[in-house]
């Protein structure tokens, strides 16, 4: 059982959960605590699936375009250490992309039929992710998928039907964050990519602004939750999110020691320390607006 388990990367989950919560936290913090939790903890349950689908369906992808082999760094490895058939590993995601529609179509028929939109879209993209990465708008739908459409599903479910679009702004941090997981491994990867004949969008602006993208995005995370509290989007105890920017700094000094060729191999492991910096960042960001309504 554990290898079925190791196949959906588990490591990756806070990039799907953690926007989930957050939005479900600014629910309960902005509507006085007005909020359908059975219908919001189900949609952080179906981000969560769609994460696990989306993840066995790129690795299914990956290896039959040859982005993943033997001497890569970037699956579970289950198909090509031989673990798992390929099929089967496409299949094991198909099954979780049905069940996350079919937990989708329950919600839009409590929350709101609107929600079939967002949830379209990210079930589209969850499947395609691998087509656009491989066009360098891997980094863009991310963002896209992770850092709004997952935290407006969310809330749209918790708030019954209702969209309040600071959250587009104020998710912004973590969406940034989760987009420095994928940078950071497909910076690693580049010699490798390349030589399946796929273009990242690290491979297309090089190493130097690779680095440059991560250091900024890592940056703006920090200036625009500031921001968001500044104009009161978010209650001041966000700020406490703060006290993770040594984190965030030595994963930029990371970056900035990669080299160009086998030098990319220093990257290993800097996008699971990014995963722990975007669970750190998540968990503390909804307690402190979780606690800011309780208090209040």
């Amino acid at each position: 059982m554990n290898r079925w388990i190791e196949a959906t990367r588990p490591w990756s989950f806070p990039a799907s959960t953690m926007p989930a919560i957050i939005a479900l936290a600014f629910a309960q913090w902005s509507l006085n605590g007005n909020t359908d939790l059975t219908a919001g903890f189900a949609a952080v349950a179906g981000a969560f699936i769609f994460q696990i689908s989306g993840n066995l369906i790129s690795d299914y992808f990956d290896y039959r375009s040859g982005v993943d082999n033997k001497d890569t760094f970037g699956s579970s490895r289950m198909i090509v250490d031989g673990v798992f058939k390929p099929r089967t590993i496409w299949l094991y995601g198909m099954v979780w992309l049905a069940l996350g529609c079919m937990l989708g179509l329950w919600l839009a028929a409590r929350s709101g039929w609107a929600l079939l939109a967002i949830g379209t879209a990210g079930a589209l993209g969850t499947y395609f992710y691998y087509s656009l990465k491989y066009r360098a708008l891997g980094d863009a739908l991310i963002f896209l998928i992770y850092g709004q459409l997952i935290p407006l599903g969310t809330y749209y479910c918790a708030a019954g039907g209702a969209i309040d679009w600071r959250l587009m702004l104020a998710t912004t941090p973590i969406g940034f964050m989760i987009v420095n997981i994928l940078h950071a491994n497909n910076t690693r990867d580049a010699v490798y990519d390349s030589r399946a004949g796929i273009s990242t969008l690290a491979m297309r602006i090089g190493l130097r602004w690779s680095k440059r993208l991560f250091a900024a995005l890592a940056c703006s995370s920090y200036a625009i939750l500031a921001l968001c509290v500044a104009i009161g989007w978010l209650p001041w105890p966000c700020l406490a999110v703060m006290v993770t920017a040594p984190l965030a700094v030595k994963d930029v000094r990371w970056m900035m020691r990669a080299t160009s060729g086998d030098g990319l191999k220093a990257l290993r492991g800097l996008d699971g320390a990014c995963a722990q910096l975007v669970l750190v960042c998540g968990v503390l960001q909804a307690a402190m607006l979780t606690a800011t309504y309780f208090i209040a």
